[in-house]
């Protein structure tokens, strides 16, 4: 199963290594551009 999200984050969130706990957490490759 494939999907394409997009996400934008606020810039006072951006603290912690999101999209790499997301991709730990639930198993997924990450495509940052």
């Amino acid at each position: 199963m494939k999907a394409r999200i997009k996400l934008t984050f606020p810039q006072d969130l951006i603290k912690e290594p999101v999209i790499f706990n997301m991709a730990k957490k639930y198993d997924v490759m990450p495509n940052i551009r």
